[in-house]
């Protein structure tokens, strides 16, 4: 439901609660083998799973708009809160074997995992715009986020004696809170005027993470900051040409699999552990765009590129034994980017009412490099790539 109130002509306020309640039940049967250059096989997995989850979630948005002048200046808050709840019970059964030396190593999991999480989420977002003129502006905000997550699971080994899951897996199960704080001030200014259109903003991002475990006794905590811009001009060069140049940055934090130290088996031939020293990755994306086009004869030229470059983007990093098993964890890599360019070519050729052409050329061109890992080596992948058209 929204629901928005008009209390005057210059001040709105609107809600959008929303609930969601809802059951599943799924089964899965996964087989999975690894074979030689020979053909001859050298483990092979099947993993049997069924799961019943019930699930509730609530969400609600508030909105203050307060309108100052007639020339664009406001006050505006924002105010967003979700919960959501999952409840699940999961069987596994699991047989991993190992062909080496004309043996068979067998492992059998046979679990009941018992799951309760819970993630209560806050947005506070508080934003000002003075009108300086008609067509300048300033603005100041404040954005203040929360977000708590709990989670609770207890894996039960089968045991024999007692025909029941009564054994308590202490290794793989969890009980944590993983809380983020952020909090970002930010001061901009913008022109609307029709010659030059200018957006420019900055925002000093502060980041607190903290994993308070209770099983594991894996505790840490992270801070993280950073000064972050925006800008987007455009520059009227006369009738329809233009000019426009615009740059980002912005933080992309690691999420809790990569960050919490414990050993994750849900998958026997990978297991998957987390890096509490990731540091979050920082994109830079710039862009340019040329255009003189006339949309009415549908002719003219147009030239554009952009590129993003990314510092401290997490990788997973997989060894492989001579079992074919692995084991994954997460760095930090530096040197991956992308990009492209274009130019675009059009002309409208009509000599009477009942013949005409169009000629279009566009050719575009993109490069990329990727640095991540293989086997647990440095891996530097770079792509280059042309389309005439």
């Amino acid at each position: 439901a929204d629901l928005e109130f008009n209390l005057n002509k210059n001040l709105i306020i609107s809600f959008e609660p929303n609930i969601n309640v809802g059951n599943t039940t799924t089964n899965n049967d996964q087989n999975t083998l690894s074979k030689d250059a020979l053909g001859a096989l050298i483990n092979s997995n099947r993993v049997k799973t069924a799961n019943r989850s019930n699930l509730r979630s609530f969400s609600n948005q508030f909105s203050l708009f307060q309108k100052l002048d007639t020339i664009g200046g406001y006050v505006s808050l924002d105010f967003d809160v979700s919960q959501n709840k999952n409840e699940s019970l999961t069987s596994l059964n699991s047989l991993r074997k190992i062909y080496a030396n004309n043996e068979v190593e067998e492992t059998v999991l046979d679990q009941e995992k018992i799951s309760d999480n819970l993630t209560n989420a806050y947005n506070l977002d508080f934003e000002y715009r003075k009108a300086l003129s008609k067509d300048i502006f300033i603005q100041a905000g404040m954005e203040y986020d929360v977000s708590t997550r709990e989670n609770k699971l207890s894996v039960y080994d089968y045991d024999l004696a007692s025909a029941a899951y009564a054994n308590f897996n202490n290794v793989q199960s969890s009980d944590f809170t993983f809380k983020t704080i952020q909090r970002t001030p930010s001061i901009g200014l913008r022109n609307n005027s029709e010659k030059w259109r200018l957006r420019l903003s900055a925002s000093y991002t502060d980041v607190t993470l903290n994993n308070e475990d209770f099983l594991q006794n894996l505790d840490f905590s992270k801070s993280y900051s950073k000064l972050l811009l925006n800008l987007y001009s455009r520059y009227s060069l006369g009738k329809n040409k233009s000019l426009s140049l615009r740059y980002s940055n912005n933080l992309d934090l690691p999420n809790i699999t990569q960050l919490q130290p414990v050993p994750n088996l849900n998958n026997p031939l990978n297991i998957v552990i987390g890096n509490p020293d990731l540091d979050p990755a920082l994109n830079h994306s710039v862009g340019f765009n040329y255009n003189n086009y006339n949309w009415r004869e549908r002719s003219g030229i147009f030239v554009y590129a952009g590129a993003t470059f990314t510092d401290n983007r997490v990788s997973a990093v997989t060894t492989t034994d001579e079992s074919f098993l692995r084991n994954t964890t997460f760095t930090n890599v530096n040197g991956n980017y992308n990009g492209y360019f274009g130019v675009g070519y059009s002309k409208q050729i009509k000599k009477d009412s009942l013949y005409m052409m169009n000629l279009n050329i566009r050719p575009n061109a993109n490069f990329s490099k990727n640095v991540g890992f293989s086997n647990g080596e440095l891996l530097k992948t770079t792509s280059y790539s042309l389309s005439p058209s």
